[in-house]
């Protein structure tokens, strides 16, 4: 028997897509610990550091679950690895030791699930309520907590107000928890999406919404993600849009990003997409931009093999751009 199989004499069960940190939480609760430094304890460096969806190592180490118990927790927790990995969902993506919580959910099961750990994830998929990242006293809701369901200023999380948002059947956050967590790929109106890897499509969302905010002066730093959540939603939600209806809907995405002759947006696009699962993308704003600079941009454009030729004119675009600068 190991160290901290001797500190846990209760190991409680996952619950469905619960987080690893919130089982952690609710075996601390159920052990009568009153702070999280029983398991800081037990590992060399502070858990404080250590992502959220990255401590598999310190729940294998135990014995508190059997093999078969461990498996049921980490499902699907390859796929969201997956997205850590990427750097560009690393950094903007996924929420690190806070999470948002659905305060209908949490008075029908109190854990805190998997999906709500994911930044684009802005309301809940089942109830439409707006995901709550603050206590009304202004502190974060931690992913790892003695108290899931308290603040430590005492306020419940289950009676916290709710703001219900209407929004169409199909959204980005049922998109999301399909592809995250169904394991599911057949949505038919974002065939481009499901085209991409999750985490591709997760960043692929994240980043032209990204070049909204910077188009509109925007700073996008971890606040604006993080607290306000109700102007990320709005924003995500007219992204995904975009993505329906492939190439019409993706060519008025470009319209709005588009400013100027030099096309500085498109062409920074185009060149941060310039990765092999990306060049329907990156081919897609090719063709834009030569429409645009031949005055022949129809609603939709003709694909067609001469991507290198038109990247040649655009650099060369840059470089005159450059001169005048």
């Amino acid at each position: 028997m190991n160290l901290l199989n001797r500190k846990f004499l209760i190991s409680p069960s996952p619950k469905t897509e619960e987080t690893i940190d919130s089982y952690l939480s609710r075996v601390l609760q159920c052990n009568g610990y009153k702070k999280i430094s029983y398991i800081k304890q037990y590992k060399a460096e502070k858990f404080e550091y250590i992502p959220m969806f990255n401590q598999d190592k310190l729940l294998k180490l135990t014995d508190l679950l059997s093999e078969k118990k461990i498996k049921e927790l980490f499902l699907s927790e390859e796929i969201i690895s997956l997205c850590m990995n990427n750097a560009f969902v690393g950094k903007y993506g996924l929420l690190i030791n806070s999470i948002r919580v659905c305060p209908q959910c949490l008075k029908e099961g109190p854990y805190h699930r998997k999906i709500w750990g994911l930044i684009g994830y802005t309301t809940c998929h089942i109830h439409n309520y707006l995901m709550l990242s603050h206590c009304i006293c202004g502190k974060k809701i931690r992913s790892l907590s003695t108290e899931l369901l308290f603040c430590k200023c005492g306020r419940d999380y289950r009676l916290m107000n709710i703001i219900y948002v209407k929004q169409k059947m199909e959204n980005h956050n049922t998109y999301l928890y399909s592809r995250m967590m169904d394991r599911k790929n057949n949505d038919a109106k974002t065939t481009l999406l499901c085209s991409l890897t999750v985490d591709a499509a997760i960043e692929i969302v994240l980043r032209f919404s990204k070049c909204i905010l910077d188009l509109n002066k925007v700073k996008t730093n971890s606040w604006v993600f993080l607290k306000d959540t109700l102007l990320l939603h709005k924003l995500l939600e007219e992204v995904y849009g975009y993505f329906t209806n492939w190439p019409r809907n993706f060519h008025k995405l470009l319209k709005k990003l588009d400013d100027g002759m030099f096309n500085n947006t498109l062409i920074y696009l185009m060149n941060e997409l310039n990765r092999d699962q990306f060049m329907i993308l990156s081919h897609e704003i090719a063709c834009y931009i030569k429409m645009k600079n031949t005055h022949n941009l129809p609603d939709v454009v003709e694909h067609k093999n001469d991507f290198t030729e038109l990247l040649k004119k655009t650099l060369f675009l840059m470089e005159i751009k450059t001169s005048y600068d």
